[in-house]
């Protein structure tokens, strides 16, 4: 389920806010289809009702609320407010048996719902409610990935300061945890965050450091990503041979 988080990452969405919905679900689509090619058709044209069917009446305990969990992912972009419902019976479930786990994985998809939708208040709610869960269980992985996700719906709100609070967060974890790759795309994001400030000289100095890390892991697709950035960097204040 946290494949999902990598779109996050990349940073790859520019808003428009009269054509917000249309362009998140459909960049996030591409992303999901390019990269992971999880776009089921499974999905497609299914009722609530079939997709609760669909789960064999034998599943119970930890292993339903993993199997609402999956289900709600599946049509999450097609239906957030389907996926809602099963991720609603998922926090039910998960509360009344005590899984952890699976509530924290329900919570993040519940935000993840409402960002694609724009909600970014209502998204931000639920990724603080499933941060503090990877929390309590001292799970630093979740609470990088957590903390990412606040990054993001931060900046969709317009709030800067906070989302670089929390990207930086996410950062230093993933410095704890040696991941390269979530170092250098947090720092593109990071990046992005400045350039929004046409704080152009911390933008570059941003992109620059994440490129490098993306050099030496081979990261063709993060290269070329942050590149772009750094052109675009580059065609705003003038340097067009850079360009």
């Amino acid at each position: 389920f946290e494949r999902i988080d990598l779109r996050f990452d990349v940073g790859l969405i520019k808003f428009d806010h009269s054509k917000l919905l249309m362009k998140r679900v459909l960049a996030h689509l591409l992303l999901m289809h390019c990269l992971f090619g999880v776009i089921d058709t499974e999905c497609k044209a299914q009722s609530l009702d079939s997709l609760l069917k669909a789960i064999s009446p034998t599943v119970a305990g930890e292993a339903l609320v993993d199997t609402l969990n999956k289900k709600g992912f599946q049509v999450i972009f097609q239906d957030p407010f389907k996926a809602r419902e099963i991720l609603d019976k998922s926090i039910r479930s998960s509360q009344d048996i005590g899984y952890t786990t699976g509530l924290a994985v329900a919570l993040k998809n519940k935000a993840i719902s409402y960002d694609i939708q724009g909600s970014s208040n209502q998204a931000v709610n639920y990724f603080l409610r499933s941060l503090e869960i990877y929390s309590d269980m001292r799970d630093t992985l979740g609470i990088a990935r957590r903390k990412k996700n606040l990054g993001i719906a931060y900046k969709n709100l317009g709030d800067i300061k906070m989302s670089r609070k929390f990207y930086r967060e996410s950062i230093s974890l993933k410095e704890i945890l040696g991941d390269k790759k979530g170092i250098a795309y947090g720092l593109n994001n990071v990046g992005e965050l400045f350039q929004k400030e046409d704080n152009y000289s911390e933008a570059l100095a941003n992109f620059r450091n994440s490129f490098q890390l993306l050099d030496s892991l081979d990261d063709k697709r993060g290269m070329s990503i942050v590149l772009s950035n750094m052109a675009d960097v580059n065609l705003r204040i003038g340097n067009y041979q850079k360009t």
